[in-house]
């Protein structure tokens, strides 16, 4: 990750120093809608939204996106259309986006940090890959001839890991005798601890929070192997977007590190760090090596 830049403290600092200012009883309003949950909890977005609205002229509505990681590449995008204004998603629909003519969207410069003792205090994350604790595999080699689960197909940590895992072997996905979609990273969780599917490889942040909320899970998954580590998934936020609201909402989410350090800790966010356009180079990288792979299954 690159280090922060004079730029980026001040744009902090400012919005910082708009957070706690009410000029006006008018609040802007601001649609975001997540991608991620349920694996990153409604909850955790419901603390976060509640903070912001109750420190700034804000007003934040949540809506959730249950099927996708993201807008999906065959359909309208939903930033273009000014139905939402901020997205948490992953990073291929960030990418794909940011690809448009016109682009309709930009990075938001903070990302919230996970506690997690292989990020060194950094917003990134992994993919873990995971079997069922009885299972003779031990490593992700061992899966050739099995099934394999996939939460969405716009997922980095869930689909495209996996894909590129298989380039790198100079496989395709004739590897595995069956591969199908589950629908989510929890869904994948179930299927593997119940013997439905052999594997899957899963956001290493929600698979946290899910042995945090369900330790005995534990007793049935193990995991075999992590890739990455990536950048975290992103916030986007709308071009469309004010440079002063974007200020007031990124110096809320510093401030809010410390006022509510305990409650994100329940969720095992530390706090929000930088995050940039070229962190995901790599992930740029990772899709055009996937693009046959893609094609094979279409």
């Amino acid at each position: 990750m690159k280090k922060p830049t004079l730029a980026l403290f001040l744009f902090i600092i400012v919005g910082m120093q708009h957070s706690y200012t009410k000029d006006s009883n008018t609040k802007t309003p601001l649609h975001l809608r997540t991608y991620l949950t349920p694996s990153i909890p409604k909850a955790l977005y419901d603390l976060i939204i509640d903070y912001v609205n109750k420190t700034t002229n804000l007003d934040i509505s949540l809506s959730i996106e249950l099927v996708h990681s993201g807008p999906p590449q065959n359909l309208q995008d939903p930033f273009s259309t000014k139905e939402i204004d901020v997205g948490h998603l992953c990073s291929p629909p960030f990418i794909w986006l940011t690809s448009l003519t016109p682009c309709p969207v930009e990075l938001f410069p903070l990302a919230p940090i996970f506690k997690d003792e292989r990020t060194n205090h950094k917003p990134i994350y992994f993919s873990d890959v995971i079997v069922a604790s009885n299972s003779s595999i031990q490593k992700f080699e061992d899966l050739r001839g099995k099934t394999w689960c996939y939460n969405d197909p716009e997922s980095l940590s869930g689909y495209f890991c996996m894909l590129q895992k298989l380039v790198e072997m100079k496989e395709s996905t004739a590897f595995f005798k069956n591969i199908h979609e589950s629908g989510g990273h929890l869904a994948s969780i179930q299927l593997v601890a119940n013997g439905g599917c052999d594997g899957s490889a899963i956001d290493s942040n929600g698979l946290a929070l899910q042995f945090k909320e369900h330790p005995e899970l534990k007793t049935k998954i193990r995991v075999i192997e992590s890739w990455g580590p990536f950048p975290i998934q992103p916030l986007v936020i709308s071009k469309n977007i004010s440079d002063e609201t974007k200020k007031i909402l990124a110096g809320a989410l510093q401030q809010m590190a410390y006022d509510k350090k305990e409650a994100l800790a329940e969720f095992l966010v530390e706090g929000f760090g930088q995050i940039s356009d070229q962190d995901f180079d790599g992930e740029r990288k990772l899709l055009y090596k996937c693009k046959e792979l893609i094609k094979e299954k279409k």
